[in-house]
């Protein structure tokens, strides 16, 4: 017995010896036992069941805040090899899926072709740059000879994303329709075709002009530098638009005043005609989309229908 401020302890009995080997025995063969069992599931998680380098470097993160044997965590440390070797694999499946898709790449449909496929081509940079965000706050852990490779590969698919694929896009759309669209909008606002000596009037305004005008909206939601051109030809778009169905509303009218009359009808009123259709063609010959005068022109051709359609009722 041992004496200590006052209080008596049984610092060791040697008759219990055997069996505190034994306990400590138990104890340390249980231990082995976990150990095993804790490889073997570290082993099984990190090797053929990984489904995404992002989430395995995750969860490894999470075992390595946590407290544990010197040997787990020397063998957790070693797992960041096979994370960067899903994360290699999962370069390759992207690398794949942009040379399948690169030149005609799934859509949504609501996107334009030249934005929908840079979107397209970002989604694909985007699930390839996370991971290896993630892996860089893991620097001490991942500066490995693995790491530098696919580091490499990783920038050499980015690359091919961004600076060749996405700027190779917008390079060439900006080219190609700065030009085109003031072309288009020099066009008259009308179309005039004459078939059977009757006269057929079409609205102007070409599709062609508003996918350059949807292209530009979504070009600049993603941060493209838009030309000055096109977004000013943007920003009138409402107002094209609202000419564009008024112009149909006007042919609509036109079209029903003059439809359902007999050959004598027509040679009757061939003069009031002539006259209402010289008004019309000011759209074909004078006005283009430029024009600030295009509600006074269809407010005249509305005046000129109306005034038709009195003659016509008094006539006939």
């Amino acid at each position: 017995m041992k004496k200590l401020e006052g209080f008596h302890y049984d610092v060791f009995n040697d008759k219990y010896a055997d069996t505190w080997r034994t306990t400590f025995d138990q104890f340390n063969n249980s231990i082995k036992q976990i150990d095993s069992q804790v490889v073997s599931l570290i082993d099984k998680t990190f090797g053929e069941k990984l489904n995404s380098s992002e989430g395995a470097f995750d969860l490894l993160s999470k075992f390595q805040n946590v407290q544990t044997r010197q040997k787990i965590k020397e063998l957790l440390t070693r797992k960041y090899d096979d994370v960067l070797k899903r994360y290699e694999i999962e370069l390759g499946d992207m690398e794949e899926l942009f040379k399948l898709g690169k030149d005609s790449p799934p859509i949504s449909k609501n996107m334009p072709p030249k934005a929908g496929s840079i979107a397209w081509s970002r989604s694909i940079l985007g699930r390839i740059t996370a991971p290896i965000k993630k892996f860089k706050t893991k620097a001490d852990q991942l500066m490995s000879n693995k790491f530098k490779d696919v580091a490499l590969k990783y920038v050499h698919l980015a690359k091919e994303l961004d600076q060749h694929h996405e700027l190779k896009i917008y390079t060439k759309w900006k080219q190609d329709n700065t030009d085109k669209a003031i072309d288009l909008l020099k066009a008259y606002i009308l179309t005039k075709k004459t078939v059977d000596d009757s006269v057929h009037y079409q609205v102007n305004f070409s599709p062609q002009l508003k996918v350059i005008i949807r292209e530009a909206k979504f070009l600049d939601r993603i941060g493209k530098n838009i030309p000055q051109t096109i977004i000013n030809i943007a920003l009138q778009e409402k107002e094209y638009m609202r000419h564009v169905d008024k112009l149909n509303q006007l042919l609509r009218g036109y079209t029903s005043a003059l439809s359902n009359l007999k050959p004598v009808e027509k040679k009757l009123l061939q003069t009031q005609i002539a006259r209402l259709n010289t008004r019309m063609d000011k759209g074909s010959e004078n006005h283009n989309w430029f024009s600030l005068s295009i509600s006074e022109y269809i407010k005249d051709c509305q005046n000129a229908i109306d005034g038709f359609k009195e003659t016509k009722s008094r006539v006939l």
